[in-house]
């Protein structure tokens, strides 16, 4: 008798598992292909480890990884704004002009691009590049990043 009191709820409970599995099994599909190409979570992985490591090795490891996911997934705007990053702080600053080039025909919007984009010009010398993207981001911009790129405009001038 008491058993009977029971097989409802083994019913309701196997039921209820059985639609969990059916869900969760489902719902894997369903994020696995909302996920984006890049794995946004291994790229914020990769940079973490990139700028919170002393190490020296493991940063240049990192960096490579980072360096094959911009090869793969070129139009990435956080890869190719991280690598313009480290190679201006490396003082590779053409291939850093190339990056923020490449971020600023993703996102015409990214004004730090284009300021860092300067300060790589004024770096190799070429001081009427730096000028142009200056102006071209005072025109585009508004606010403090305006303010910055004409106080920078101002020191160069």
């Amino acid at each position: 008798m008491k058993i009977k009191n029971y097989i409802p709820s083994i019913a309701f409970i196997t039921s209820v598992f059985f639609v969990a599995i059916l869900y969760l099994k489902g719902s894997k599909d369903v994020v696995s292909k909302s996920l984006p190409d890049t794995n946004e979570a291994n790229i914020d992985f990769i940079l973490n480890k990139i700028y919170d490591n002393p190490n020296l090795q493991d940063k240049m490891t990192n960096i490579l990884k980072l360096r094959d996911l911009s090869e793969k997934f070129p139009d990435n705007v956080k890869i190719q704004w991280n690598m313009g990053l480290l190679s201006m702080e490396s003082n590779q600053n053409k291939k850093a002009i190339n990056r923020f080039n490449k971020v600023i025909s993703l996102d015409p919007n990214y004004y730090d691009a284009y300021f860092n984009l300067s300060n790589c010009y004024l770096a190799l010398g070429d001081t009427m590049s730096s000028i142009m993207t200056l102006e071209r981001l005072i025109n585009l911009s508004s606010d403090s990043m305006k303010m910055r790129a004409e106080k920078l405009l101002n020191k160069i001038n």
